[in-house]
């Protein structure tokens, strides 16, 4: 697909909302946010709830209906218990489903046990949840390396996967995904496909949304994923007992890191013109930044028995600047460091100053915002940098969105070719309405410590009155 930007690390507004994400946070967390601030709806509680009843009734039809013969005794003891169970159940709706879902409700331990290892639905790092139509063949899971997403507002979330598993069921297909209820997050649901399935999977979920005429209520597609059209991204996940996110997040944490301090070391000795007009070394500019943020610690401390005052004095602050600055080397060493113990102790009128590794976080949050506005080449090394050391976090270096299919080949394009074959043939254009802050400022957004927008584009509403037909 070679119409708009269909790698992550080639959108500049993706750069860039990774860039004011890191500096917002001091680093990147696996929770990118979406637009989303929707509440429930009368229309969305009740999605949820037939979504419920829906998915636990096709989880007690493939339970009751598992022929047990090729298993295991022990599992075939454990799913015997669960068909026991199950036999005679009937939900009316999700309060049901909760309760008979509920373990800690049983008191036959073994069944139980089996309840929880066969469950419906699975919680991941408790925001998460998982369902998948074949829960007790998790092999199969191993083989579903594709993602495919959907970034919606949080009410509409639940109409979506009820529609998806209704098609699956329709034409036959297993269905694994995964959501999100609970946080507003930019990957709140991702479908898991084996290659097997992906086309007929792409092909319901484009069918959905424009059915149910969902388009306004669908944000951009993940900042890691690739697009399949601008609703839907997609990533390949070759190794599928790790997460996705975290190994990039990780790796995006380190290369922002390495790559401010290089540029740190490079500007040390080098002059540079204040607001004030004023030339400096960049490196006494460090040492005014470090100095700030100890004295705000100061002034914000109350257990620190000193006049305000004398804290927030001009005469306090060249006396922390000269102490920091003879404990410098130890503080750009510091720059490097991840223990979250580090303290480094300076001394200014007999106050005791521990420098600790949040500050040193902040400092370097502080430089990061810096590089980016005021050197035009910060961004471009960065994405050398991220390109450069991706493979060794089993990421392609071609296309950020994808895993290197085989680990021990550093320049292996299969993860890229695989999907030659799915992507759309029609023309498509791919806009990013990631807002940077220089951005927002031009279209008058009220931006949050001058990082994140504050306002929210208009959404859509109203929904078709389709629930009677579920």
């Amino acid at each position: 697909m070679d119409n708009g930007n269909t790698k992550p690390l080639e959108d500049e507004n993706v750069v860039e909302r990774i860039l004011e994400l890191y500096i917002k946070y001091n680093f990147l967390t696996n929770v990118i946010p979406n637009m989303s601030i929707k509440s429930s709806t009368p229309e969305s509680i009740i999605y949820k709830d037939v979504f419920y009843k829906t998915i636990f009734e096709e989880w007690q039809k493939y339970i009751l209906n598992y022929d047990t013969k090729d298993l295991p005794k022990e599992q075939q003891q454990e799913i015997n218990y669960l068909k026991d169970y199950l036999k005679d159940i009937r939900v009316r709706n999700g309060k049901d489903v909760i309760n008979y879902s509920d373990p800690n409700k049983i008191e036959n331990e073994e069944l139980k046990k089996a309840l929880i290892k066969y469950s419906w639905k699975e919680t991941i790092d408790n925001n998460y949840y998982s369902v998948s139509s074949q829960s007790i063949d998790n092999d199969k899971k191993k083989q579903n390396i594709y993602n495919l997403y959907i970034n919606c507002e949080t009410n509409k979330l639940h109409q979506i996967l009820l529609e998806f598993v209704k098609k699956c069921k329709e034409k036959g297909l297993e269905y694994y995904f995964e959501f999100n209820e609970h946080e507003h997050r930019d990957d709140i649901l991702i479908i898991k496909s084996n290659e097997e399935n992906l086309k007929e999977y792409i092909s319901i979920l484009k069918e959905i949304i424009k059915n149910n005429n969902l388009e306004k209520n669908i944000f951009d597609i993940p900042i890691f994923s690739s697009p399949i059209d601008s609703k839907i991204g997609y990533t390949i996940n070759s190794d599928t007992t790790k997460s996705f996110i975290e190994r990039r997040i990780n790796h995006l944490n380190e290369c922002i890191k390495e790559e401010t301090i290089n540029y740190i070391i490079n500007e040390l000795y080098k002059e540079i013109i204040l607001p004030s007009g004023r030339k400096v070394l960049y490196k006494e500019l460090l040492i005014k930044n470090l100095a700030f943020i100890e004295q705000d610690n100061l002034i914000n401390n109350p257990n620190i028995n000193i006049p305000e005052k004398e804290r927030k004095s001009r005469e306090f602050t060249l006396l922390l600047e000269k102490e920091i600055g003879k404990k410098f080397n130890t503080i750009m060493d510091a720059l490097y460091s991840n223990d979250k113990n580090l303290k480094i102790e300076i001394q200014v009128n007999k106050i005791k100053i521990i420098i600790t590794y949040n500050d040193i976080k902040k400092l370097l949050k502080n430089q990061t915002y810096y590089m980016n506005n005021n050197y035009k080449k910060f961004k471009v090394s960065l994405i050398k940098r991220i390109k450069l050391t991706s493979s060794s976090y089993g990421i392609d270096s071609n296309n950020y969105a994808f895993d290197i299919m085989n680990p021990n080949k550093k320049d292996d394009k299969k993860s890229s070719n695989i999907i030659n074959d799915l992507t759309p043939t029609e023309n498509i254009e791919i806009k990013s309405s990631y807002k940077t802050s220089k951005e927002s400022k031009k279209e008058g957004i009220i931006l949050e410590n001058n990082h994140k927008p504050r306002s929210i584009e208009k959404i859509i509403e109203d929904i078709k009155s389709n629930i009677s037909k579920l």
